[in-house]
């Protein structure tokens, strides 16, 4: 198995923009903010399909797919929850 390298292209680019207009950068922000609000209603809704089938499905596979859907989720709702906060504290800021 592969460790998750914790790389984000996002992170450098932000990390690097400061030639870059606030209001663009709170742009890209609400883009990822709203495709991860997308995922994490995927990912619940694939969830509760599985968990109503539960009887139909080997129980070591559905283990493993939803822990994998749990990963997913938790990864979503941390997007949605660093994009809110980075948000807030650009919102704040747009005159820098």
């Amino acid at each position: 198995m592969d460790d998750a390298s914790g790389r984000s292209e996002l992170l450098l680019k932000i990390f690097l923009a400061k030639d870059i207009p606030v209001e663009n950068i709170i742009e890209k922000l609400q883009q990822i903010k709203e495709e991860s609000e997308k995922e994490l209603i995927q990912y619940v809704g694939v969830e509760n399909e599985l968990k109503s089938h539960k009887h139909e499905i080997d129980k070591k596979n559905l283990i493993l797919w939803i822990t994998t859907l749990s990963y997913g989720r938790h990864g979503a709702e941390a997007n949605i929850k660093w994009c809110e906060e980075t948000l807030k504290i650009l919102e704040e800021t747009k005159d820098l």
